[in-house]
């Protein structure tokens, strides 16, 4: 049966690739004088290993004497994890129609057209400051909130983490005022703890109303979570995201928590498998369906991602994790505000900056510099 499903999600995906080609146009087919170079030669000729608006992070898989005290245990790499659970992760995969070759196929031109759009790119995982319309960058805004609320920075993270499932970070109003909603659930939460609430009374009390959005259950648990780390309980025993590292759809949780927290360590350096990257990039025509939950609950898929992202940035000479996964993540935003058949299933979702686009991630004053090819200006 598991073999019957997964020659009819292969037919899915099969025809989602032929139906929607612009999904898959690699850089070398959108830049003029490019359809010959490789990954490598056409990142270096455009710069793109220089990281833009990013300071180059420390290797991913370097290792580190001591554990950082404020980050939760992290996915396990795919490097460390033994082949009958690699052959298990990649055979369950495939019931869905998605292969390591397949993720690469998808993963790869989303990058790329993320780099041509927005080059100097700013990750909102580690850049401080505004964009040019004068928003806050995200890393801004949770610093901000850590100073309104009077708790660690890694606790509002945390916070941010817990209830960030089916929620927007920014919304922007007909009348162009600027929400974010994530974030100021977040806020709640910590408020909430600081005034003794517990999660359980919140959850008898909750009415539903802003910012009261998203799961209960994870706003409860951001209640308690808060109220432990601020007795005195380290974060990592406070919390245990979705139980063991490597379990499931708690790696999201743990990667996105650890990026906020120092998105240039080895642990803030691993991709964050959400609906946007885990599926948007890796495999879009599970986008929207009853599928994609399923598909990201697998046992050790963000591990497979991971590997799959990293081998696409060594083709690309990129160091940071975190900012490809931020490229990537707002490339998809855009693409699915836009309109494109890669994100329609998302076209509703708010973007990330603009009531209908997302702008380029840079701040105000970028330092922008163009790369030539063959003495033909890139594309933007």
């Amino acid at each position: 049966m598991a073999s019957n499903a997964g020659g009819r999600m292969t037919k899915r995906r099969q025809q989602f690739e032929a139906t929607n080609p612009e999904r898959f146009k690699t850089a070398q087919e959108i830049i003029p004088g490019a359809r010959n170079l490789n990954n490598h030669q056409l990142s270096r000729a455009q710069g793109w290993n220089e990281e833009g608006g990013s300071e180059p992070a420390n290797h991913p898989l370097q290792g580190t004497l001591f554990e950082h005290p404020h980050m939760v245990d992290s996915p396990p790499r795919w490097e460390d994890l033994k082949p009958h659970q690699q052959d298990r992760i990649v055979s369950a995969a495939a019931s869905y129609g998605v292969t390591p070759e397949s993720m690469k196929r998808s993963f790869t031109p989303q990058v790329q057209r993320g780099l041509i759009r927005d080059p100097d790119h700013a990750s909102f995982y580690s850049e401080r400051g505004h964009t040019e319309e004068g928003h806050d960058l995200p890393r801004e805004r949770l610093v901000n909130s850590s100073k309104e609320t009077g708790t660690p920075f890694h606790v509002n993270a945390a916070a941010n983490a817990i209830t960030s499932p089916q929620m927007a970070f920014i919304q922007t109003s007909k009348g162009g005022g600027i929400k974010y909603p994530n974030d100021d659930t977040a806020k709640a939460a910590i408020n909430y703890a600081k005034a003794g609430m517990s999660g359980e009374e919140y959850k008898e009390g909750f009415k539903g109303k802003y910012p009261h959005q998203g799961y209960p259950s994870n706003m409860a648990r951001a209640i308690d979570v808060t109220a432990k780390v601020m007795s005195g309980t380290p974060l990592r025993e406070a919390w245990k995201p979705g139980g063991r590292p490597g379990a499931g759809a708690g790696d999201k949780v743990r990667a996105y928590h650890n990026s906020w927290v120092d998105p240039k360590a080895p642990k803030g350096n691993f991709l964050v498998s959400d609906t946007h990257t885990g599926v948007g990039g890796m495999a879009p025509h599970l986008a929207g369906t009853k599928d994609e939950a399923k598909y990201l609950s697998i046992a050790g898929i963000h591990s497979l991602h991971d590997k799959v992202a990293r081998d696409v940035m060594s083709e690309h000479g990129l160091g940071s994790v975190s900012r490809t996964q931020s490229i990537q993540w707002n490339q998809e935003k855009a693409e699915s505000a836009g309109g494109t058949a890669s994100g329609k299933a998302h076209a509703g979702a708010a973007a990330m900056y603009g009531a209908e686009s997302v702008a380029k991630m840079q701040k105000s004053n970028p330092n922008v510099s163009q790369k030539q090819i063959s003495g033909q200006g890139v594309l933007f």
